[in-house]
């Protein structure tokens, strides 16, 4: 935990909130009294600590400040999967599962909520022309947006 606390002092997160601790919510009063912001970055670390423990990224003991990271963390880190999207896999991951309840579960990670259909796959279906994608996919996901689509002008 120290460890992690000391490497948030070398962040440029941590130059920020000390030239301007509103934006952080803090006071300058609490940034007088900590003029090395001690307290707020370990409330950052045991935070975040927090929310990766829920996703069973990492088993947090904050009595003791232990981190130990998991294989689901691990893996998560390598692939820059982000700690929602993790937490969303345990919530809908089942034993058995179809392909399509993959890619569904898969498609509600946070890593896509930015992605937009492109442009000639939006006019294709504004045509009534169906790109060729497997039948399951677009059952769950072509087909409900082919309203959104047909309304854009292509």
């Amino acid at each position: 935990m120290d460890e992690a606390v000391r490497w948030l002092s070398y962040t440029y997160l941590f130059v920020r909130m000390r030239k301007n601790p509103l934006v952080y919510g803090m006071t300058f009063d609490e940034l007088r009294d900590d003029p090395e912001l001690l307290a707020k970055r370990r409330e950052l670390i045991v935070h975040a600590a927090r929310k990766l423990d829920e996703a069973r990224m990492v088993r947090f003991q904050e009595e003791t400040g232990y981190l130990n990271i998991t294989d689901l963390g691990r893996v998560a880190s390598h692939f820059y999967i982000k700690y929602e999207s993790v937490g969303t896999f345990n919530e809908y991951f089942r034993a058995q599962m179809t392909e399509a309840e993959i890619i569904a579960m898969i498609a509600k990670s946070q890593e896509f909520d930015n992605i937009k259909v492109c442009w000639e796959m939006a006019c294709c279906v504004g045509r009534g022309v169906m790109p060729v994608v497997p039948r399951f996919l677009s059952l769950h996901y072509v087909r409900p947006a082919e309203a959104k689509i047909r309304s854009s002008n292509c």
